[in-house]
């Protein structure tokens, strides 16, 4: 075989393992963006699952300012003080048909952590000064995402160190939702001030009732009714807000939010089944103004 001829059939091997070589290439290349496709659409599918899960868990957020956190106040789940958060989850109700607020155990405030009902939500939280400084802060109670209008039903009790307030959505009128018995609620005795919310009617004195509320109610004996009236909300998104002085190192402050489909309301109506409300409570430090330059 000349020299000629071997370096010819050299060349050809040369370029025929150049041509595999690349070939091979090409297919790693097509499969890897095959793969990294298939990969992403994966974690699409999984992110929106999971969108969808929590969307219709309802879950309740508490989330804490990074500048408290700074002062050494944190939240726990427990009395115990363990494990320091800034931030809570809450377990929640896939399911939750309506209730009345006389069906609500007494000892709402007595359990820590998640400890939700077959037809409410319970969660109960510390907020405790573990730093060297007096602090003031603020916290708001808000509504965030919420379909079918499952916000003009839901009622709230938020317990703070064992009393509790309790806030409803107006009415469209923007007067107070409210409601009717002839028996005192045993659980107003928790309430913050007492017998505020309830007012004893009279034939003289039919309060917020109305021709609609009486034949729909069928209440017709007004001597020593009872109207409940809980607060508005702040607004469409906020549920409440409130500020706190004074909390001294080593001192905590116990919460409880309840949130439940008051059956009671007008508005819980067949139209809001299969809607959702998740909430959240927000706890930020009371800025001090700047004092003036003299």
């Amino acid at each position: 075989m000349s020299k000629l001829d071997l370096k010819s059939i050299l060349w050809r091997i040369k370029y025929w393992l150049e041509e595999v070589s690349l070939g091979i290439r090409n297919v790693f290349r097509k499969n890897s963006v095959r793969k990294i496709r298939n990969l992403c659409l994966f974690l699409l599918g999984v992110l929106f699952v999971v969108a969808i899960f929590y969307h219709n868990m309802g879950r309740f957020t508490v989330t804490l300012d990074p500048k408290l956190q700074k002062r050494g106040i944190y939240l726990f789940n427990n009395k115990e003080f363990e494990k320091p958060r800034t931030r809570l989850f809450s377990s929640a109700l896939e399911e939750c048909d309506n209730t009345n607020l006389n069906d609500l155990p007494l000892d709402l405030n007595e359990t820590d952590g998640s400890h939700n009902g077959k037809t409410y939500i319970a969660y109960t939280f510390y907020l405790k000064n573990g730093g060297i400084e007096t602090v003031d802060y603020q916290y708001s109670l808000n509504i965030g995402d919420s379909t079918k209008n499952v916000d003009e039903a839901i009622w709230i009790l938020l317990y703070k160190n064992g009393e509790y307030e309790m806030f409803a959505k107006a009415r469209a009128d923007g007067t107070f939702e409210r409601q009717y018995t002839y028996d005192e609620y045993q659980i107003m005795s928790q309430a913050k001030s007492g017998n505020e919310y309830t007012y004893t009617l009279n034939d003289s004195d039919k309060g917020l009732l109305t021709e609609t509320d009486i034949e729909r109610l069928g209440v017709y004996d007004f001597n020593g009714l009872l109207e409940l009236r809980p607060q508005k909300f702040k607004s469409d998104k906020v549920i409440t807000e409130g500020l706190v002085m004074g909390l001294k190192p080593k001192e905590y402050d116990k919460y409880t939010v309840v949130a439940w489909l008051e059956g009671e309301d007008p508005e819980c109506i067949d139209d809001i089944k299969g809607g959702y409300i998740e909430m959240n409570m927000r706890f930020d430090i009371l800025e001090e103004e700047e004092e003036d330059k003299k």
